[in-house]
């Protein structure tokens, strides 16, 4: 699919558009074409990234994302971070196979039920979704390609048989630890998942019905075979967890290596960036920035700091303000801010000549 994201021409003319202030237009504009965005209109987008790539702080951020919560416009996910934009479907859903198959896809990745449920049901209204869509999706940490495994070893629903609206299972429920190793997983019909009980007494009756105890759940589920070994548990197994912390480890170093990449090519402007950071100038954004550069060509860097540090934990206005004096008065080069020593007042003098001067040598 393309990289990129459209936005049309009438968006500037949108009665809500025309009703933001500039921050909220940047700030809409952006959650709608930031580089993590997707076709099905729901992304993970933490909120150091947001601060990392619109300059704002963490107030800030929070302040525009409960604002845009109460407009309606989007819904955000804490616990997984993700975001939801509410009318992406109106522009972005086309009928094109290529372009559902990519959203049934992307479903598959996201981790809140209710965002997942909300465009299930969309895509139900207009008769794009089927049953093979949910059953893939509802089990989102599952890998498409081990969920076709466990569809085609089991076939249909292992306690009565049915071969329609069949989902995928965990013999150990999630929320007792349960992993997604295949011997954990298995195909039942939807009225026998959802008569399954996931706690407490009832869940032991439960796995007595398939010969398990609560004894079993190491046995299936901390273990997961070596790349594609049909032998689950045999000495080249490795622990389930060691290669869940193996994942977390790499995707927080992807993180951290997207949030601290300079925002500028050019160094000079990334050594400044990083002063406005240091010195707690409030008000101080990517965007704004901007104002801070035009000096770059009109003064020495050197004086560029000075005003920055001068400004330190005010505004940001306050730095803009103090260059723009300084260059009135002339001051582009450090050295004119250094003040004068004492030795360099020149004294006044007591006579044009000097005092060793020869009056008596003038002839008149």
């Amino acid at each position: 699919m393309a990289t990129y994201r459209q936005i049309h021409t009438s968006f500037w003319q949108d009665g809500f558009v025309l009703g933001l202030t500039p921050e909220e237009k940047y700030f809409y504009i952006y959650l709608m074409t930031n580089s993590k965005t997707t076709q099905c209109g729901i992304y993970e987008l933490p909120k150091r990234v947001i601060e990392m790539e619109t300059g704002y702080n963490r107030e800030t951020v929070d302040k525009l994302l409960d604002r845009f919560i109460k407009f309606g416009r989007i819904q955000y996910e804490e616990i997984h971070s993700e975001i939801m934009l509410m009318n992406w479907h109106k522009y972005n859903f086309l009928k094109s196979p290529k372009v559902i198959s990519k959203i049934k896809q992307e479903l598959l990745n996201v981790k809140t039920a209710r965002f997942r449920e909300r465009v299930l049901a969309i895509l139900e209204e207009s008769g794009l979704a089927d049953k093979t869509l949910y059953r893939m999706a509802n089990k989102t940490e599952i890998p498409r390609s081990l969920a076709a495994e466990v569809f085609e070893r089991d076939k249909r629903c292992v306690r009565c048989n049915s071969e329609t609206d069949l989902t995928i299972d965990h013999i150990f429920p999630r929320n007792i630890g349960g992993t997604n190793v295949k011997d954990n997983l298995r195909v039942l019909c939807r009225s026998c998942n959802s008569k399954r009980p996931t706690i407490g007494k009832a869940l032991e009756d439960d796995l007595k019905l398939d010969g398990l105890t609560l004894d079993d759940f190491e046995r299936i589920c901390m273990s997961k075979p070596y790349h594609e070994n049909p032998i689950p548990y045999q000495e080249t197994a490795i622990p389930y967890q060691q290669k869940e912390e193996e994942k977390e480890k790499e995707k927080e170093k992807e993180i951290k290596d997207n949030i601290y990449a300079p925002p500028f090519n050019d160094p000079i402007k990334n050594h400044l960036h990083r002063l406005c950071e240091k010195c707690k100038l409030k008000g101080y954004n990517i965007v704004s920035a901007d104002d801070l550069f035009e000096y770059i060509d009109k003064m020495e860097i050197e004086v560029i700091e000075s005003a920055i540090k001068k400004a330190y934990d005010k505004h940001f206005n306050y730095a803009i303000n103090t260059l723009e004096g300084w260059l009135k008065e002339g001051k582009t080069k450090v050295i004119y801010l250094k003040p004068k020593r004492r030795d360099d007042i020149a004294r006044p003098r007591t006579s044009v000549a000097g005092d060793d001067f020869d009056y008596n040598s003038l002839s008149l």
